[in-house]
């Protein structure tokens, strides 16, 4: 498993890769960046900014920093993780030069005054307990001018019987199958997020199998729907 601190850094290297080819085939980060990321860099003079809260294999950072250099957006993206096997990952494979990853938490961002246009995550809310992700959605509020989006995969035995079959056909010698099997029976339902959710996030159903978890702050509040 991944989160085991001794398990073979073999598998492990070779889940991060393969965290690229899952994101495309499920987390859809392209949609994503479309229709609410790239509506809000109008202004292509201006610098914009995106934190991405759990890089892991780092692949969605820098998707998202070339479509919006292929787009003409300054966009600069720093993913952060506590986990320092993914930043020796990272330091090996190629980074484009609007993309930075480091070893920190929320909090030291906290303590550093930082503030992003944009926060992201993926994957990760059921990796969380309820406390947890409540302290997340508060961090990322503090430290969010624009949109927040948590994007995790919605609980559901459709959802798991569909990622066994492609996980075991196509992903092998890594952790994918094993841990994105056991992710899914910890995942939220739509309406267990709406349940535990403060007032101002928005809960929306994404394909296939995707819920987003999203905030705007009071200062550019819109509609998400």
């Amino acid at each position: 498993m991944v989160e085991d601190p001794d398990c073979d850094l073999d598998l492990l290297s070779n889940t991060y890769r393969q965290f690229r080819m899952i994101n495309v085939l499920f987390s859809n980060w392209y949609i994503l960046y479309r229709f609410y990321l790239k509506p809000r860099m109008q202004k292509r003079v201006h610098s914009y900014s995106l934190l991405d809260i759990g890089f892991g294999g780092g692949d969605i950072p820098i998707q998202l920093a070339k479509w919006a250099a292929a787009d003409g957006f300054n966009l600069h993206v720093t993913g952060i993780e506590i986990d320092p096997r993914t930043l020796d990952y990272v330091n090996h494979i190629q980074v484009p030069s609007n993309v930075s990853f480091r070893l920190a938490s929320t909090d030291d961002l906290l303590d550093e005054n930082r503030k992003f246009d944009f926060i992201i995550n993926n994957n990760t809310m059921h990796h969380w307990t309820e406390e947890k992700l409540h302290t997340m959605m508060a961090d990322a509020g503090k430290l969010c001018r624009n949109l927040i989006i948590f994007c995790d995969i919605e609980r559901g035995d459709l959802a798991w019987l569909f990622f066994t079959v492609i996980s075991k056909l196509f992903f092998h010698r890594s952790f994918i199958s094993h841990d994105g099997m056991l992710s899914i029976r910890r995942c939220y339902t739509k309406r267990e997020l709406q349940n535990i959710m403060p007032g101002d996030w928005f809960v929306k159903r994404f394909f296939p199998y995707r819920l987003l978890l999203m905030h705007e702050p009071k200062q550019n509040e819109k509609t998400l729907q």
